[in-house]
């Protein structure tokens, strides 16, 4: 039966909210007393007066009855698909379970990772970081995988539950994946269950999450794994510090020291995991079934958006194969009671959260807060920090992580995008938190209860650790995400941002804005060298004066410049006004110079910043060609070589050093810093075309030069990768042919990203500007174009043609060849050829050693 107390209490508050709370006038009587059964309804999942889904059965039973909804209304959400992937996902645990899988994966990780304690932690968080994805269930992943083996661990090292021994090895392990499963949990969208209603919730308030798998795992921090850009990422961050915070402040007693094998062998640990595995054997036909099954269903929802195929029907396509495989049977399916009740209480509650939002309740609080926000003149990043601070803490109400998002995360949502939060920010990081709220008390989830369960941890240990935690992830989650999302397409909303503020002003407003953005885009038409070469180099002397006294403004600004950088720059003048030019004073310019030549050099060469002079072929080849003499002349390379080879007499000289044999490789380390800093010139000059592109593109504007290169007016942010083609052009081949390659870059780019851009730098790409140009207009974050443009350009092409260089200007590289492939009567005329251009080109190094 139901206990009195807790039962009394929630009907009372729903009772209380509908009686005694004055209805808004805004609010129709029918939807303040859904609100009222809804409050009763969550204070009963809180309370738990009886089980949830029976609870949850009165509470619908309660809006029928009163005919507050419909039958229909009342039932709508059970052909949610979200709620039917979830259903679905406790049978994909089910087979992990059975099948042994999960435990085989763990018990692997354990065997690697099992040197040391700290080792064992580190193997099982990375153990459950790579089956959540496939396992959307933390709860079956806690009870039915790691709980076991953490028992079967501490039975080893005779730690055991609800004695001081715990504290030996039990205590740590099970505080750390109690801690680090939140963190697991947030890294994948398929990883838990309240991720995927996060999602619904979202979409139901007007916010589409695009490829909503993907861009769940970028911006939790799976873009690491996927190699894009290197930014700080919060979810892997938090996987990686967990164990070592842990280690530190909730120590075990054993560790790998000296007296580690009084307590626990670690060899004996890890031949136990070797005898494991032994004893489980090779996979078995139902393993390999469940791991081509669950590696197939991860595909798909990686790529379900391109395909057409939804993750709902992506599982239960994987559900169909186990059934007819044999993996599972239905009687395991029907036999799964978490399954059924959660089925029927997410159903329930899903259908009252929508039938709210539908009803305006939800809008209705929103604004209210909202308006008391703007009132009180909060920016939207201290309304985003404040909403989600508070939506954490009041998770200590809660029982359920999904009950706690079905009842506050669209409310929350809502109150951010009324503050101006960008939505899918608001979106994304309230999701994140609905997991790292689920290890701050025993009851917050259903991992917490497992593990607490266990026996391993006292309650005091569970708040007062979970609370460290919590302040911990939000750190983490605050800066380290907040880093890394302000540059990804998610902090800023990708609608232009001018036209939405257009959209808001009055006709007359908006006819005198468009006629003054008219005239000054006919004045920067008339700005060229060649029509108006005066008034563009007044122009470009206003705007560069004015970017250098911007940059005056910032550095003077941070404490940091006056306090480090000021005492520095008054130290060397002293120093330069004493006359004090050598020692390392000197040497440091030396260098500064050599680097900023050859790395302006490179910003030359390009034509996005420079002037497109072909720079490599008369410094940067020129110069390797000129080391290569040297070096075969001297027989060392303890020479100077950072002098100019057109503009400096100075370095190449061989002096007083023992000679002898110069490989390919010796001279290839020598002069790979003078080519790399040159490339990075070249990936430097790459910017301004597309930070150009990139804000034009963020106000909306439509460039003409920008239409043109694309192909077509049409084109333009968020477009479809086609291009118009110019009738009169179509018959012109060489137009038509250089019209088909900016196409293809075009789609190239939007297709493979950060990929894309790399391949496309990594070689000489004369119209690699119309990359740049590309990127800002479809508005690629600056770090994920940047970046590949730096590795490709800064060390991809530049360490292949240094090779080659090397290569052909070095003898003994050159005879190697001849010997190898030249017949023998043409090797004499090619020793010759060598010896004589040796002889005109090192001549005059020769004559000044000589002296």
């Amino acid at each position: 039966g139901a206990k009195p107390v807790p039962m009394l209490a929630s009907i009372g508050l729903g009772l209380a909210v509908r009686f005694l709370v004055p209805i808004p006038p805004e609010i129709s009587l029918q939807a303040w007393t859904l609100l009222s059964i809804f409050v009763s309804t969550i204070a009963g999942l809180v309370l738990e007066p009886l089980p949830v889904g029976a609870w949850a059965f009165l509470g619908v039973t309660t809006a029928v009855a009163t005919k507050t909804l419909t039958f229909a209304q009342a039932f709508t959400a059970f052909t949610n698909d979200v709620i039917w992937l979830i259903v679905v996902s406790f049978f994909f645990a089910k087979g992990f379970e059975k099948t042994g899988l999960g435990q085989r994966v763990a018990t692997i990780f354990v065997k690697f990772f099992g040197k040391s304690t700290l080792g064992l932690a580190y193997g099982l968080s990375a153990a459950e970081a790579v089956i959540a994805p496939a396992m959307p269930s933390t709860t079956a992943r806690a009870g039915g995988i790691f709980m076991p083996i953490i028992a079967s661990l501490s039975q080893q090292a005779d730690s055991k539950p609800n004695t001081p021994s715990r504290r030996k090895l039990g205590a740590f392990l099970v505080m750390n994946q109690l801690q680090g499963s939140t963190c697991s949990s947030a890294l994948f969208l398929t990883a838990a269950a309240q991720n995927l209603l996060c999602m619904k919730l979202a979409a139901e308030l007007g916010v589409v999450v695009p490829s909503a798998w993907t861009t769940w795992f970028k911006a939790s921090g799976g873009v690491a794994l996927a190699g894009a850009a290197a930014a700080s990422l919060p979810a892997l961050t938090g996987l990686l510090l967990t164990p070592l915070i842990m280690y530190k402040l909730f120590p075990p007693s054993v560790k790998d020291t000296p007296e580690a094998p009084k307590c626990l062998n670690f060899v004996i640990l890890l031949q136990l995991a070797q005898e494991q595995l032994t004893r489980m054997g090779p996979m078995s036909t139902n393993e390999r079934i469940m791991l081509a099954t669950m590696g197939a269903a991860v595909c798909l929802w990686v790529a379900g958006d391109m395909l057409g195929i939804s993750a709902v029907v992506t599982a239960m396509l994987g559900l169909c194969a186990l059934l007819s495989t044999g993996v599972l049977t239905w009687r395991d399916c029907i036999g799964h009671p978490a399954a059924w009740d959660t089925l029927f209480w997410f159903a329930v509650l899903v259908g009252m959260s929508g039938q709210l939002a539908s009803f305006g309740i939800i809008s209705h609080f929103a604004g209210a807060v909202g308006e008391r926000l703007v009132a009180a003149n909060l920016s939207w990043p201290v309304v985003f920090g404040l909403l989600n601070a508070a939506y954490f803490a009041l998770h200590y109400m809660f029982a359920s992580q999904t009950a706690h998002v079905g009842a506050l995360y669209a409310a929350f949502l809502g109150m951010m995008q009324v503050a101006g939060v960008p939505a899918v920010l608001g979106a994304l990081s309230l999701g994140f938190m609905s997991n790292l709220f689920g290890s701050i008390t025993h009851f917050g989830s259903g991992q917490a209860a497992v593990y607490y369960g266990a026996g391993y941890l006292e309650l005091k240990e569970v708040f007062s650790y979970g609370a460290l935690m919590a302040v911990v992830n939000l750190l983490i989650f605050g800066v380290v995400g907040g880093a890394w999302w302000k540059h990804y397409p998610i902090y800023h909303e990708m609608p232009a941002l001018f036209h939405e503020a257009m959209a808001k002003l009055p006709p007359e407003d908006q006819l005198v804005i468009e006629q003054v953005r008219s005239r000054m885009a006919a004045s920067r038409s008339r700005l060229t060298l060649f029509s108006s070469p005066l008034p563009t180099c007044l122009a470009f002397g206003k705007s560069l004066a004015d970017a250098g006294w911007r940059g005056v403004r910032w550095l003077t600004s941070h404490r940091l410049f006056l306090g480090l950088g000021v005492p520095l720059i008054a130290a060397y003048l002293a120093l330069r006004v004493a006359g004090v030019a050598s020692g390392a004073l000197g040497e440091a310019e030396a260098w500064l110079q050599y680097a900023v030549w050859w790395v302006g050099l490179g910003v030359l060469s390009s034509i996005g910043l420079g002037t497109g002079m072909h720079s490599g072929l008369l410094f940067l080849f020129p110069h390797i060609l000129k080391v290569c003499l040297a070096a075969e002349q001297c027989g060392h390379l303890r020479f100077d070589a950072r002098g100019d080879t057109w503009s400096s007499s100075e370095g190449f000289h061989c002096g007083a050093h023992p000679p002898g044999p110069v490989g390919f490789w010796d001279v290839f380390w020598k002069v790979i810093g003078t080519c790399v800093l040159w490339g990075c010139g070249t990936a430097l000059g790459e910017i301004p075309p597309y930070a150009i592109s990139y804000h034009a593109a963020r106000l909306g504007e439509r460039s003409a030069e920008v239409e043109a290169m694309l192909g077509g007016a049409g084109v333009g942010p968020g477009a479809p990768a086609t291009a118009v083609a110019d009738p009169a052009k179509a018959r012109d081949p060489l137009a038509a042919l250089v019209a088909a390659m900016k196409n293809w870059m075009l789609r190239f780019i939007q297709r493979h990203g950060f990929w894309g851009i790399l391949a496309l730098a990594a070689y000489p790409n004369a119209a690699f500007d119309l990359c740049g140009i590309t990127c800002g207009h479809f508005l690629m974050p600056f770090w994920e174009f940047f970046g590949a443009t730096l590795l490709g350009k800064g060390v991809i092409k530049v360490a292949g043609q240094t090779a080659f260089f090397v290569a052909l200007f070095l003898r003994s590289v050159v005879e190697q060849f001849a010997q190898s492939y030249v017949a023998e009567r043409d090797r004499a005329a090619l020793q010759a050829l060598v010896d004589r251009m040796v002889r005109e080109q090192g001549g005059d190094d020769q004559a000044a050693d000589q002296e």
